[in-house]
């Protein structure tokens, strides 16, 4: 977590409201978009503790980790198929091809 959003945390756990939270921060120099989107990460509730929300979006890395990773199987997958052709290959020759 940035700090932004541990200070949300923070102030939300010890009982300080919204309004308060966003006051300090837009006087602490804080933009008012980042202000907003910091006090999004929690949901509003009754709990007694802040209830992060969850994340539904997908960031550039976790899309680029998520390419590697079927880069990386569809790799395997073709050579563990070109080894096994070549197992079948060894274990049944073609009666056809005369090699020497």
């Amino acid at each position: 977590m940035s700090g932004i959003v541990n200070f949300v945390h923070d102030a939300l756990a010890i009982g300080k409201s919204r309004e308060e939270i966003r006051v300090a921060l837009l006087a602490a120099g804080w933009r008012q978009d980042e202000v907003k989107n910091a006090l999004e990460e929690f949901a509003i509730s009754d709990f007694g503790i802040p209830v992060p929300r969850r994340k539904t979006g997908l960031s550039a890395r976790d899309a680029f980790q998520h390419l590697v990773a079927f880069l990386t199987l569809y790799i395997s997958a073709i050579g563990m198929i070109t080894i096994l052709f070549q197992i079948v290959t060894l274990l049944l020759p073609d009666p056809v091809r005369q090699d020497g």
